[in-house]
């Protein structure tokens, strides 16, 4: 058995395997490290490594532990590897969070991180943010203790940030009212930026992410002559063909009555041409200057309804699922709008459920304004 490795029987009947470093090389400041009792071969390949280690430093040379297998390892590997697969937007947020656990924790060795570091880390975190940045940092880095796995730096089941019992955040709950949304148009208008109210009213009548709105081209939407369960004769629509940017999922959507004649007056565009670009240059819009676009737009609408301040863009989607909910429309139609399973889980909503064009049709066409009574004489 290899010097300094230890195993001792828990009060359950399991085994502890561990690497155990002795009082002279813990002052020297190393660290005791868990193994696994499952992975015997692996536990001692790990062990003989670590006393190599020990060796090296004794000798005045570099362990080769120290950047090898370090978290900021673990993160460039992440990066090459998992980041491809990932939507542009969720690179960019990953980013941010693999940033802060860098900066954090970026030359520890990934072997040295057990549930109680992890759990003393969240409880700090909880004390000085949001638990919403709490539990987003943690799942980051439980992302790349799971890719530590996958290249054999950590044992197999051994992520150290499963079953924290973290708080579960509020989640948001914010809606658009009708006045806000017409306060928002109003104020495109006035900037002399029409196409941001069109967005505006797009996201609220067919629940979509800014994202897809940003990269829906021309050539995703057709005319289509419709035939609708229950009625005479077929329908001249327009349809949305995407793929929906967060999950890939696929819809075929029709476009509401209000949202047509934006259409009617892109017909002609090239079939690469955005539907939706930016009033500054007419170029297409990425993220930034989207949002910087809809913060002028938002600080405009303001002055006239201080309410609309506290909107996001995002809060339109949701504002899609309540307006069409408030008609009697089934969770399982604006799921099948929404691309997730929004019928299923109503805390999350982000499992794909293939999506129904006779159930969209519903949902999409439920959402109408509320009728203005009569108004009232003056005296």
């Amino acid at each position: 058995m290899p010097q300094r490795l230890r195993q001792r029987r828990r009060a359950d009947g399991s085994w502890r395997v561990w690497w155990e470093p002795g009082k002279a090389l813990a002052a020297a400041g190393w660290k005791s490290v868990e193994l696994s009792a499952d992975k015997p071969t692996w536990s001692i390949r790990e062990a003989e490594k670590l006393n190599r280690d020990v060796d090296l430093a004794r000798a005045g040379k570099t362990p080769a532990r120290t950047g090898g297998r370090s978290i900021d390892a673990v993160i460039q590997r992440y990066r090459a590897e998992a980041f491809p697969d990932l939507a542009p937007k969720t690179q960019k947020s990953y980013d941010a969070l693999l940033r802060l656990i860098s900066a954090k924790w970026g030359e520890d060795h990934v072997s040295d991180f057990t549930k109680p570091v992890i759990y003393n880390w969240y409880q700090a975190l909880l004390r000085t943010g949001s638990p919403r940045r709490a539990q987003a940092l943690v799942r980051m880095m439980s992302s790349l203790m799971g890719h530590a796995e996958l290249l054999g730096w950590r044992s197999e089941d051994s992520n150290p940030c499963l079953r924290l019992k973290m708080r579960t955040p509020k989640p948001r709950k914010r809606t658009a009212s009708w006045d806000e949304i017409d306060s928002l148009v109003q104020a495109a208008d006035a900037l002399g930026w029409p196409v941001m109210g069109q967005m505006v009213l797009f996201a609220t009548y067919h629940g979509q992410r800014e994202t897809d709105l940003i990269l829906a081209r021309r050539a995703d939407f057709r005319r289509q002559d419709v035939q609708l369960p229950g009625d005479a004769s077929p329908r001249r629509l327009w349809l949305w063909q995407l793929t929906r940017s967060k999950r890939g999922t696929e819809g075929v959507l029709p476009v509401h009555d209000a949202c047509a004649p934006m259409l009617d007056a892109r017909e002609d565009l090239a079939p690469e041409a955005p539907i939706f670009a930016d009033p500054v240059n007419d170029a297409p819009f990425n993220e930034e200057t989207f949002q910087t676009r809809w913060q002028r737009l938002r600080t405009t609408a303001a002055e006239a309804l201080p309410s609309v301040a506290t909107l996001q863009f995002r809060d339109l989607r949701r504002t899609f699922g309540v307006m069409a909910r408030s008609a009697a429309v089934g969770r399982d139609d604006i799921g099948d709008v929404l691309g997730n399973s929004a019928a299923r889980d109503p805390l999350l909503g982000e499992t794909y459920m293939p999506a129904d064009f006779p159930a969209a049709m519903r949902a999409i066409g439920a959402i109408t304004r509320p009728a203005k009574g009569p108004e009232k004489r003056k005296a």
